[in-house]
């Protein structure tokens, strides 16, 4: 993987969705308990961790999904631990954009991903509804969460990063409800990101 210039690999929404009791209905032992359900994504890092040895592999888990017989904070918590177990290095946080009569609550899962920053050893990285530096940097100073991952706001405006270290106060353009977005690839050095100098070596 470094031979072909890539920085991580990332364990996305292949595995996410059997973490979720809500979709994940298996009787085998890849259903029912936390540990059962976890298992698949397990399995997948430990087998990409034999091959890659000290590669960075970070994985994207949602952290609520909005159902009764959803994901819960326990669980979510127990997961988490399960998957820095099996070799994960970071953990990347997202999940059903929680809307409310249109008005964007912000950071969306900062809650739950404060929870897993507090139980594990290894980053976590906060995405989804991460708008200005601000709201950054009171993540920053009020809990154990310190990257940051952008998606809309940099294919909107590609060179925000570059505008934020000028004018701090700058408002991104990204209208988050009027335009469709896919999902696309973006280098690393633009998602992920810490506003602490501290830990740009991630």
């Amino acid at each position: 993987m470094a031979e072909m210039g890539a920085n991580y690999l990332s364990v996305c929404h292949y595995a996410k969705r059997n973490l979720s009791p809500h979709y994940n209905k298996r009787t085998d032992k890849y259903g029912g308990s936390v540990e059962n359900r976890a298992r698949f994504a397990c399995e997948i890092i430990e087998g990409i961790r034999k091959e890659l040895k000290d590669f960075p592999i970070f994985i994207k888990i949602d952290t609520e999904d909005n159902f009764e017989d959803g994901i819960t904070l326990e669980g979510l918590i127990e997961t988490c631990k399960l998957l820095e177990k099996a070799g994960v290095q970071a953990i990347e946080t997202s999940g059903l954009n929680l809307m409310k009569k249109n008005k964007q609550i912000e950071p969306f899962f900062l809650e739950r991903s404060s929870a897993i920053a507090n139980s594990v050893s290894i980053p976590v990285i906060l995405t989804g509804g991460i708008r200005d530096i601000d709201t950054m940097n009171n993540v920053l100073a009020n809990t154990k969460i310190e990257y940051f991952g952008m998606a809309r706001p940099l294919i909107r405006e590609p060179n925000l990063l570059e505008k934020w270290k000028n004018i701090p106060k700058l408002e991104p353009k990204i209208n988050l409800y009027l335009i469709p977005i896919r999902e696309l690839w973006i280098p690393k050095d633009l998602i992920f990101f810490s506003i602490n100098e501290k830990y740009n070596s991630l």
